[in-house]
């Protein structure tokens, strides 16, 4: 079968990670338009409940937002399944959207208590632990299209999602009964929110986030089939390779350094996976003479760079670099967002986890919806194309990471010098202290040297008196 762009069996099979329903959807009639509905109300619906469901935690509690979160997402996977039964061109588009808007819900109210029990429970490692869970997520992302396939086959559309919706029915009370609860009713998170979204630099995280995501996102609708099975593939591998080396050393080193590298690894990737126009540029030329100096060395590198742009191998690297960056992004992230909270003074109880686990919750569904929407925007501009279009998304974390350095510089600079007027201060107030202490001193020498004068004069007087 041919792997080309240009084989339409091969692209409608492989290009997107939820092809069954896509075939069914055009089966039942529905547009490009409403394809694209249906797999988007799943980030929508995340979006909409999750900066509500943050504040709700701390009332709510944990061990209720994963039963609730697990056991809705179950039922309306369920729903989902038997989507192949619905009678009529409209019936099948809004029923889908409506149990793929629940899904989301449900996938936001776990999540984000999820966060929140890694934040309390594991509060100097929580990257380690976020690390550890992708290690689960990549096994998960690299079985599921396997095990999927598999019950296809035997069952048909409706079988894999009866089984996995089943399965996440039976196992919400399992892990409720297991993990603990943690609810705080009489700390009100609404003074967390407020101070958070004040700090310039959780903006800037958050906005980091989501333009890596974009990225992973638009990448995944407009690739062709072999790239494609290789971005799903490829990061699963790094997931499960480098996760919990990426947290323990984000823990240990400090996670901001990570989050910049990852997003700098993220851009660079972009620029070579398509690969980007300029790289066709026929600015240099091999050199045919061995004897030159270091500028032809260079010269000569970059020549060999850009005969690699339209190979197989370089978008295997190019993949590579992609999937550390993520990692070196999504698993610090949190736990940066949490060292922010603390070196401003806002906090270190269950309001801060859940509030910041909804941050990366919003960060994450923004992504979702931006990505294909702006990258699809980019695309369709008669000017641009993929390659470019990857390209300007590619420049825009290089742009991010380069406004977040700009920030830590200025940061702390500024705290350098707020310690250092703090440590003035106290100088100044201690020797205040001391004169006020030497003053007092003397005063009280003074007092004594008078009442000694006061006693001596009366014992003259009584004396002449006698």
């Amino acid at each position: 079968m041919d792997e080309s762009p240009k084989s339409p069996t091969t692209k409608r099979t492989f290009s997107k990670r939820y092809q069954v329903i896509t075939i069914l959807a055009k089966g039942k009639g529905a547009s490009t338009l409403e394809i694209g509905l249906i797999y988007g109300m799943f980030p929508i619906g995340a979006l909409v409940i999750s900066p509500f469901y943050g504040l709700a935690i701390p009332f709510v509690g944990t061990r209720y937002s994963i039963w609730a979160g697990l056991t809705i997402e179950g039922i309306f996977t369920i729903v989902f399944g038997l989507m192949d039964r619905a009678k009529g061109h409209t019936n099948f588009v809004i029923f889908c959207a409506l149990a793929r808007f629940g899904i989301g819900l449900g996938t936001i109210f776990y999540a984000t208590a999820l966060f929140t029990i890694m934040g309390v429970m594991f509060r100097e490692k929580v990257a380690s632990v976020r690390g550890l869970i992708h290690i689960f997520i990549g096994i998960g992302f690299g079985g599921g299209p396997l095990i999927g396939a598999l019950l296809y086959s035997y069952g048909g559309f409706s079988l894999p999602f009866f089984v996995t919706g089943g399965t996440l029915i039976i196992v919400a009370p399992i892990v409720t009964f297991i993990l603990p609860d943690f609810k705080e009713p009489q700390t009100s998170p609404y003074p967390v929110l407020r101070k958070l979204c004040k700090l310039p630099y959780v903006t800037l995280l958050v906005i980091g986030y989501t333009i890596t995501i974009s990225a992973q996102t638009y990448l995944e609708l407009h690739l062709g089939a072999v790239k494609v099975a290789l971005l799903i593939m490829i990061p699963v591998i790094v997931y499960i390779v480098l996760g919990a080396t990426v947290g323990f050393l984000a823990d240990k080193f400090g996670h901001r350094p990570f989050v910049i590298a990852g997003l700098v690894l993220v851009g660079i990737s972009l620029q070579l996976i398509a690969p980007a126009p300029y790289f066709q540029l026929k600015l240099l030329k091999p050199c045919q003479d061995w004897n030159y100096n270091r500028y032809y060395v260079i010269k000569d590198l970059f020549y060999l760079i850009l005969r690699l742009t339209r190979s197989l191998p370089l978008v295997i690297v190019s993949l590579v670099i992609l999937g550390i960056g993520l990692n070196f992004v999504f698993i610090p992230s949190y736990g940066d967002l949490l060292s922010v909270a603390r070196e401003e003074n806002v906090g270190d109880n269950l309001a801060v986890y859940s509030v910041t686990s909804a941050f990366i919750s919003v960060s994450r569904c923004s992504g979702l919806i931006i990505g294909p929407v702006i990258g699809g925007f980019l695309s369709s501009l008669p000017s641009l194309n993929f390659a470019w279009s990857t390209s300007i998304i590619g420049f825009t974390a290089l742009l991010q990471a380069l406004v977040l350095i700009i920030y830590l510089i200025y940061y702390n600079r500024k705290r350098h010098f707020r310690g250092t007027e703090n440590k003035y201060k106290r100088l100044d107030s201690c020797e205040e202290r001391e004169d006020d202490e030497s003053i007092s001193f003397q005063d009280k020498s003074d007092q004594n040297q008078e009442d000694k004068s006061e006693k001596v004069s009366l014992g003259i007087i009584k004396s002449q008196q006698d």
